[in-house]
């Protein structure tokens, strides 16, 4: 378990360290840990604009992690004041975190016009990033190439993507893109489930409750619903409050087919990537660039700019 108390007295005492070996010389390794330490209000009180100015000097000095990660700021929290800026940086980049962020700019379409093409060209060009891998099974998938979808979903699935093994689990279990192994769909569950993933551990509950796929054991069931609802799953939450009312199978047939319509929801929430420095900057920073959004004359609505 990780002791706060030390980690905040260990990044404190690194933070003065690097100021002070900054003032003596501005090494751009420095100021990018600079940087992102007080976006992240790691070893010092947050502040996203001292923050900014750091990494700013940083990309003076020709620091690619710097560039790379004012850029993901800058799109992220819709700064249209920079967001050319910082998509011209990317361009310019041979790098996989630049073609990822790239690739996603042209799956969604928000600052450039949505180009699928583009988005398969950029997240190929990602050899070992799992998100890139599933967002091609979901463009392919869109494309109706099930053959290159499944492709990179076990590519996911291969470098343990909990949301890849979800879905490969249903592709398993439905039995229509690939031959049916229920066998197989259950322990890729149970791999995402061991990483505390509420949907699995729902789905694992679901099925052990109705019992067509496997045998029925309602213990087991009430184990990984209780686990899922504890998240505020309110499916799971649901399921347990009427477990008793699932006896008969043609209503949990009926059930399966509302969950594959909750399944689809489960898609559309997957995270931009767990592994981006930025994920756990507050709120706050957004608000900042809502407000020079609107200096720039930018309506509440606007939300997406062509290049």
């Amino acid at each position: 378990m990780v002791d706060k108390e030390k980690a905040d007295y260990y990044y404190k005492n690194a933070y003065f360290k690097f100021e002070s070996m900054v003032e003596e010389n501005e090494n751009d390794n420095l100021l990018y840990r600079l940087g992102m330490m007080n976006i992240k209000g790691k070893g010092v009180e947050q502040n996203i604009d001292l923050g900014i100015h750091f990494l700013q000097k940083a990309i003076v000095l020709n620091n690619l992690s710097a560039k790379i990660q004012l850029a993901q700021l800058y799109i992220d929290h819709d700064d249209f004041e920079h967001i050319a800026e910082a998509l011209e940086w990317l361009y310019q980049m041979e790098n996989e975190n630049a073609y990822f962020i790239l690739g996603k700019e042209y799956m969604e379409g928000i600052h450039v016009e949505k180009d699928i093409t583009q988005a398969i060209h950029y997240f190929q060009k990602c050899e070992v990033n799992e998100y890139a891998y599933y967002y091609l099974y979901k463009l392919y998938e869109e494309l109706y190439d099930h053959e290159q979808s499944i492709h990179y979903l076990q590519k996911a699935v291969d470098m343990d993507n909990e949301f890849a093994q979800i879905q490969m689990a249903r592709i398993l279990i439905d039995g229509i893109k690939v031959n049916k192994n229920v066998d197989q769909a259950i322990s890729l569950l149970m791999k995402a489930e061991e990483k505390n993933n509420s949907f699995a551990q729902y789905m694992l509950g679901k099925l052990f409750l109705f019992g067509k796929e496997v045998e029925q054991d309602k213990e087991k069931a009430f184990v990984y619903l209780q686990k899922s609802a504890s998240q505020g799953n309110v499916y799971a939450q649901y399921l347990i409050d009427n477990m008793e009312r699932y006896e008969q199978q043609d209503i949990a047939l009926m059930v399966s087919r509302f969950f594959y319509h909750i399944s689809r929801i489960f898609e559309q929430q997957l995270p931009i990537n767990n592994n981006n420095p930025l994920s756990h900057v507050d709120k706050k920073l957004r608000r900042k660039m809502q407000k020079k959004r609107s200096e720039l004359g930018h309506k509440e609505d606007d939300q997406t700019l062509h290049f």
